[in-house]
């Protein structure tokens, strides 16, 4: 067993510093199947890996902890660490807003540390007038492949892949997850939209707190209002 005795020690007299688990393991496949049937049968344990296994390797088998403040990110001349909380609404919103900043803190086109992640065969996105003229206008924001974006305005705002943005549409300080469906003069205002969600022609959301409780929508401490999986909003 490691433990980093020196970073345990110094954290108690540093307040803005504090030791976490970030929840990523990495086990060794036998010593894992083992410790898991070890403790499937006993009837007391939570069978919670950091109530019950991860204590008890501590105590018997070798665990070592890695150093993230020690992190070292090729081809980045900044912050050489960056981790977020995002078990929050309002952190995981905030989180996406800081991609967007001028110089952000976590580099997202870093060509020597590239992302591990699922991502669709999908055309680039695409962002054109619409028929009768009127052009899109993009501000600052984040656009994944397969979104199309037709005489709509969006501003300061992260779209995931595959969404279709109509005309006359005005996005503001937004997250969509993907897959969504954003009708004609729709606004949407400080709102994350989750997968699958279609929103019909001519609905706000985002500027009416209580009216946005009654369609059944979460909106957090900080005011951003969540749109739940597979829904359509009609009106």
């Amino acid at each position: 067993m490691k433990k980093n005795q020196s970073h345990q020690s110094a954290s108690y007299s540093q307040p803005d510093f504090a030791l976490v688990s970030m929840g990523n393991y990495v086990f060794a496949a036998k010593a894992l199947y083992s410790e898991l049937e070890r403790d499937a049968a006993k009837q007391k344990s939570h069978h919670d890996f950091g109530k019950d296994i991860i204590p008890h390797l501590c105590d018997e088998g070798e665990v070592f902890v890695y150093d993230f403040s020690r992190n070292v990110i090729p081809n980045d001349v900044g912050n050489q660490m960056y981790w977020r909380d995002v078990g929050t609404i309002d952190s995981y919103w905030q989180t996406n807003m800081e991609l967007l900043a001028k110089e952000p803190e976590f580099d997202l086109f870093n060509n020597q540390w590239p992302f591990r992640t699922y991502h669709p065969s999908l055309p680039p996105a695409l962002i054109r007038a619409c028929r009768n003229g009127k052009e899109s206008v993009i501000r600052n924001c984040a656009i994944s492949a397969g979104t199309e974006v037709y005489g709509a305005t969006i501003d300061h705002s992260v779209l995931g892949y595959d969404c279709k943005v109509r005309s006359g549409a005005e996005i503001y300080e937004s997250v969509l997850m993907g897959d969504n469906n954003i009708g004609k003069n729709v606004v949407l205002n400080k709102c994350v939209i989750d997968k699958h969600v279609r929103v019909a022609d001519g609905v706000t959301i985002g500027a009416d707190p209580e009216q946005d409780r009654q369609r059944g929508f979460t909106i957090s401490a900080n005011g951003v209002t969540v749109v739940p999986q597979n829904t359509d909003v009609l009106e």
